[in-house]
């Protein structure tokens, strides 16, 4: 080595062992990783588009980096999401929910404590397969706060394992060997002021230590590596047939887990793309249920940002109807058309919108949507 500059025979030979060539094979996936929206064939993307295209980069690495590099498969914890910045959530989440996760494995078992907060739905959904975009992920064990039995002061367990509990009182979240993640859930109406639900998670067998070898690093990097290349291959998700309103569909359990999906949620959802003078007006029925809601995703599944722009409404913040219609417009702006419901873009042109009813106590009708301008709103409202 000389001036500090690394010793060419040394990178030749691979000094770096395993690690190294992993390493390098996720550098080889971040390089083309912009490729994602930067070629005409996955979308029609404007400079501030592109921009934010970069920005989710870093997120989706961050998040790669959280799901594989700094976890404990034999002494978990539950862990908030490190990709998303301040007021917005990334890769598809909600600003109404608090999401944690933990690593595990499949054929160790482990026990849940934890204490009821304010939330409208708690649940904890063991998965597993690659965490990327959840196309090569599959559902295995899920409880939600049905199932769970709690004391007086709100307090339950959850025996995390193949075999059930003895107990009838401690829940039980059933793993098969191939799991290795538990995603937890809690839907809230008003995250900022309700009281955040608590719990933790213990290993119930002997916890044997981890060696950060350099094949224990490679197989962690490549991991990552694994998780950029599938996000990046799904997201941006296709922005075609605009301004429709898809079918309502809700997961059986059986199939992938289709960009993280709840299997308590029933879904419709469609793509926008809108002139700053337009509105595209979501008309349809809040079914008895735990959580409704509209929210906006930009074309690559971001929020925006929840604490400047009403990005989400739901069923506690909209106005319902006597037999709880709702009409939700989609702006780019305030609309400031008194008494009615809006989410906004920020300015952003296209994006995807999202109708979730979590846990209905019967099927919703499909909703709809049309296209209208903003004046024709006004007086439509007036």
């Amino acid at each position: 080595m000389a001036n500090g500059a690394p010793d060419s025979d040394a990178r030749a030979t691979g000094a770096g062992g395993a690690a190294q060539v992993a390493w390098r094979e996720l550098l080889g996936v971040l390089r083309d990783a912009d490729q994602s929206f930067l070629d005409p064939a996955r979308g029609d993307f404007d400079e501030l588009e592109i921009a934010d295209g970069y920005r989710n980069l870093t997120s989706v690495l961050t998040f790669a980096y959280g799901m594989y590099m700094r976890v404990d498969r034999h002494w978990p914890i539950f862990l908030p999401s490190p990709k998303d910045p301040p007021g917005e959530m990334r890769l598809g989440e909600h600003p109404d929910v608090e999401y944690r996760w933990a690593a595990i494995r499949g054929d160790r078992r482990y026990c849940i404590k934890g204490r009821r907060g304010d939330e409208a739905y708690l649940s904890f959904t063991a998965h597993g397969g690659l965490r990327g975009s959840g196309l090569q992920q599959r559902f295995d064990g899920h409880v939600n706060h049905h199932d769970l039995t709690t004391d007086d002061d709100g307090r339950f367990e959850i025996l995390v394992a193949a075999e059930p509990p003895d107990d009838p009182r401690v829940a039980w979240l059933s793993i098969s060997p191939e799991v290795n993640e538990i995603y937890a859930r809690a839907y809230h109406l008003d995250l900022e002021c309700d009281r955040r639900a608590e719990y933790t998670i213990e290993p119930l067998d002997a916890v044997t230590p981890v060696t950060f070898d350099s094949l224990e690093v490679a197989e962690r990097l490549r991991q990552m590596a694994n998780a950029v290349r599938d996000v990046t291959l799904a997201m941006p998700q296709p922005l075609t047939n605009p301004n429709v309103m898809g079918e309502t569909w809700t997961l059986d359990g059986t199939g992938p887990s289709r960009m993280w999906t709840a299997l308590d949620n029933t879904y419709s959802r469609g793509v926008f793309r809108l002139e700053p003078d337009q509105a595209l007006l979501l008309e349809g029925t809040v079914v008895p249920c735990d959580h409704w809601s509209v929210q906006l995703w930009s074309p690559f599944l971001a929020s925006g940002d929840y604490r400047r722009n009403r990005v989400s409404v739901n069923h506690a913040q909209a106005t319902l109807g006597p037999a709880g219609e709702f009409r939700v417009a989609v702006t780019t702006r305030d609309p400031e058309i008194p008494g009615l419901d809006f989410v906004s873009t920020d300015g952003g042109r296209q994006g995807t919108f999202v109708v979730r009813w979590m846990c209905p106590q019967e099927p919703p009708p499909a909703p709809t949507c049309r296209l209208v301008d903003l004046a024709d709103l006004a007086r439509e409202s007036a």
